[in-house]
C-alpha cells in the first residue's frame, strides 16, 4: 500500500550489501562510531512498486489490505533493547 502519490523517494539497500557494510565497520580499528549505509540512488515508491509487481514471481498487484491487517499478520521476532 502506497500512501500519498508515491513520488516520495528512499535509498534502498539490499540486505546482503547492508550486512557486508556492517561486518566491515565492525572490523575497523578503531571503531568509527555512527555510520550510514546507502547506495546514493533515490528510488520513488512508484518505481519500486513497478519493479515488484512486474516481477515474474509476483502473483498480483499491490496489496489492498490495511496497515492494521498487515500488523496483525506479522510481528517482529526481535525487539530493541
Amino acid at each position: 500500500m502506497i500512501y500519498g502519490d508515491g513520488s516520495q523517494t528512499r535509498d534502498f539497500v539490499h540486505v546482503e550489501d547492508a550486512v557486508e557494510a556492517f561486518l566491515k565497520a565492525m572490523d575497523t580499528k578503531p571503531a568509527l562510531g555512527v555510520f550510514n549505509v546507502g547506495t546514493g540512488r533515490k528510488t520513488s515508491l512508484n518505481a519500486l512498486a513497478d519493479v515488484v509487481t512486474s516481477s515474474p514471481r509476483s502473483r498480483r498487484g499491490l496489496p489492498a489490505s490495511s496497515p492494521r491487517a498487515c500488523r496483525q499478520a506479522w510481528l517482529p521476532r526481535l525487539t530493541g533493547r
